[in-house]
């Protein structure tokens, strides 16, 4: 999918790198409760019912970032596809595949990110990759591409395919949440008051750490438990160190 966003690209890329505080904007999407195969739930994610640590993972120094979490306990399968059965067993049996393969490590799941400066993923119940092109200060095209395991059966590519559509880009029910957000965010900050206000990231400053532990994350990740803009201060310090460069 391609489309245009009237924003500057540094604010999707931020959501991408960060903001696990915004999910209240997605509430109407939710309270129709809505899953991945159209059965009606009041969420679509098994991470919202399960214990989890939510995660602010930076690569010091690179401006990349993860938003990920840490599940308390090895757990169980949860369904999201009641209704279609050959779905839900595809996924049941990848779900215990993962945690055969990586052990204790299976309960750390990257949720989504940013590869600095514009690239981003997101592996919340679906896989993109894509990128902001920036074609003003006010203006970004979206490039994104949806994923479909390889080797799924056809079933499940047809489901993803429809979930895709129905949730993601221009048409999305729930990217439209975020992209009236990012656009009021553009308009506000043209204002002439606006431009004379800096604004405020120290969610979580100071509980920062390096490495969660070291060998599940790297011994260069700065990590925040909780909720954060640990991964949205490393985003912007990398900018500014670009910006700031003497070539």
């Amino acid at each position: 999918m391609k489309w245009q966003i009237p924003c500057n690209w540094k604010l999707a890329a931020e959501n991408f790198a960060g903001d696990t505080y915004h999910t209240t904007t997605h509430l109407s999407v939710d309270r129709l409760g809505i899953s991945p195969t159209g059965e009606k739930k009041r969420h679509t994610f098994a991470a919202v019912r399960l214990p989890v640590d939510v995660l602010g993972v930076a690569i010091e120094g690179k401006g990349h970032a993860v938003r990920a979490q840490i599940y308390k306990d090895d757990f169980e399968y949860s369904s999201m596809y009641a209704t279609l059965p050959e779905v839900d067993a595809y996924y049941r049996e990848q779900h215990y595949k993962r945690q055969r393969r990586l052990g204790e490590r299976a309960r750390l799941l990257n949720r989504g990110g940013v590869v600095f400066p514009s690239m981003h993923y997101n592996s919340a119940g679906r896989t993109t990759i894509g990128i902001w092109v920036p074609l003003a200060a006010g203006q970004v095209e979206v490039w994104r591409w949806m994923l479909v395991p390889r080797n799924a059966p056809a079933c499940v590519k047809d489901m993803l395919r429809r979930y895709y559509l129905r949730y993601a880009g221009p048409a999305g029910m729930t990217e439209q949440d975020d992209m009236e957000n990012w656009t009021s965010i553009q308009r506000a900050l043209s204002g002439t008051v606006a431009r004379h206000y800096p604004l405020n990231y120290e969610m979580g400053l100071g509980r920062e750490r390096r490495g969660w532990p070291h060998d599940w994350v790297g011994a260069d990740a700065i990590v925040c438990e909780g909720t954060s803009e640990n991964n949205q201060r490393a985003f912007y310090e990398r900018w500014r160190q670009l910006m700031g460069a003497a070539s």
